[in-house]
């Protein structure tokens, strides 16, 4: 799924709600990660898939293996420069911000991530580094990773973006765009109390 927006609408995209430091509690008792209770935190999973995704004309992505546990979750992905242009990546910061990450939904039929209920968890760790530009033909291969989970049993899609096209933009094309994947999974169910009392804190 493409995505080409205004770069206000790119900062809608980043937002992730609900962070709390790790091991905080709440006045009840409960210990937190990241804004979830220990108990309700996502159970272990690794899922080997094949999602492809093509916009034509410009971008192939693809991912193979999703972890997903109490402690975060882990990505192999890749993309490839399948168009006749140049492609340059984000450099960071409000002009270019790097949205790549895992993108969390409320069910499966919700496909914007700025929705009510939906957020991004960022890609906090990209390995190896992203290059500056994708010549036509060229890709890259990697992880994305982060250390926070997303909630348990909530649908979850990879997020590419921000590309954007080295002028002159073909046409039909934003100078800027990102990818949701169409494909997805829902995340495991929560660990539980047991799991919980046995899992240390930072």
């Amino acid at each position: 799924m493409v995505r080409s927006t205004g770069i206000r609408g790119i900062l809608l995209l980043s937002l992730v709600l609900g962070v709390s430091a790790c091991g905080s509690q709440t006045p009840a008792g409960h210990k937190t990660y990241y804004g979830i209770w220990v108990e309700n935190l996502p159970k272990q999973r690794t899922s080997t898939v094949d999602w492809t995704d093509t916009t034509p004309g410009a971008l192939v992505t693809h991912v193979t293996r999703l972890e997903i546990g109490p402690r975060g979750w882990k990505a192999a992905v890749s993309f490839k420069n399948i168009g006749s242009r140049a492609i340059d990546l984000p450099k960071g910061g409000k002009r270019e911000p790097i949205d790549f990450g895992l993108g969390v939904f409320i069910d499966q039929f919700s496909p914007r991530i700025e929705d009510p209920g939906n957020y991004l968890i960022y890609a906090t760790t990209i390995a190896p580094k992203l290059p500056r530009t994708l010549k036509p033909g060229e890709s890259w291969q990697g992880t994305f990773s982060s250390p926070q989970p997303p909630r348990a049993s909530r649908f979850v899609r990879l997020v590419f973006g921000v590309f954007f096209w080295r002028p002159p933009v073909p046409p039909n094309f934003a100078p800027f765009f990102l990818v949701v994947s169409q494909h997805g999974v829902q995340a495991p169910p929560p660990q539980g109390a047991a799991a919980a009392a046995a899992m240390t804190t930072g």
